[in-house]
Order: C-alpha cells, then structure tokens, then sequence
C-alpha cells in the first residue's frame, strides 16, 4: 500500500481518513483508491495553480474556490486576481463579498461599484439584481435611484426565460434570484 511505502501524501490521508477513531479496519483496497483520488487531487490543484500563476482567469477563480474552505486570504487574492483579468463570476462574487455587512473605505467601494458594473456589462444576470438591489437600498456606495434599479432588474429579467433567474454560492451561503422577487421589487417601487 502506497501509505506503508512512505508516500506522504498517502500517510497524511490515511491520517484523516483513521482519525474518527473507528474500531473497525481500514478497507486497504478503498485505501488505495482514496488515495489514488488524492494524488489526482493534488496533480489538478498543481495545474490548476500553474495556469492561474500564467495569468490565466478561469483558473484563478477556480484556485480562489478551491481555496476559500481552508485558506481564506489566499482565496480573496486568486478572487481579485480573476476579477482584474474580468471574469464575471469572479467580479460578482468579489463585489458580494465586499459588501457584506461592512463599512468599507472609499477606494474599497469603488472597487465595488467597478465589479459589480464589470459583471453587468459582461451580463452576469446575478450581478445585474445586485446593483439593482444596491440602487434601490442606496448600499455599497451606490446612490439610491429607483430608475437605475428598476433599469438593472430589466436587466436580469430579460437575460433569461428561467424562473430562477440566478443561483450560486458566495461566502458560504446559497443566493438564489427568483423572476418573482424581481418582479416584486420593480412593482414596490
């Protein structure tokens, strides 16, 4: 078995896999696999940081996402990495994760308000109802403007038949925009 014959990265996942303290034996051929799977993991992780290293930003986002569970500092920085090189997802969900419960300085919320926009132009329909929820609550630096909003909801109404408009991940929690929500928003107004 790889992990009796000194491979690291075997023993360190054999590791994880006993440290539940299970009375019962590992499988040594599940072992085996769970390894092979790991080593695999590793190689894509090395590629992966290899082409988001070239400069490449699909592969910084998916580093960044990789990343997040256990290296947050890093991720933010792939994350950014991406967002500069204008990946729209990347632009979104840095732009979410700015705005989170913060007061952020003014260069911050300008950076903001840029990947946010960013992510508009290329058409991320989540960042779409993003500013639109920004210009009707006046958040993030973004003056509060009902006809901006509403032009922004339009926006993501129209990118897409679907009933949900946009579902994704950021931070953590699941954000899912229902045509209904914005639908409901455009009529508050």
């Amino acid at each position: 078995m790889a992990a009796e014959q000194g491979h690291a990265e075997a023993m360190i996942h054999l590791i994880r896999l006993t440290r539940d303290r299970s009375e019962q034996e590992p499988d040594p051929g599940l072992l085996e696999h769970q390894y092979k799977v790991y080593k695999n993991h590793f190689r894509n992780d090395n590629e992966l940081r290899r082409l988001a290293e070239a400069g490449d930003d699909r592969a910084q986002y998916e580093l960044a996402q990789t990343l997040q569970s256990h290296n947050l500092s890093e991720a933010m920085q792939w994350l950014k990495y991406s967002a500069e090189n204008g990946n729209r997802d990347a632009e979104y969900r840095l732009a979410v994760r700015m705005i989170r419960g913060k007061k952020n300085p003014p260069e911050t919320v300008l950076e903001l308000q840029r990947h946010t926009l960013g992510a508009v132009e290329k058409g991320h329909v989540g960042a779409m109802a993003f500013a639109g929820a920004q210009h009707r609550s006046g958040r993030g630096g973004f003056k509060q403007d009902s006809v901006l909003a509403e032009k922004y909801y339009r926006q993501a109404l129209a990118a897409t038949e679907e009933d949900i408009l946009y579902r994704g991940e950021v931070a953590g929690q699941a954000i899912i925009i229902k045509r209904s929500s914005i639908e409901r928003a455009i009529e508050a107004r």
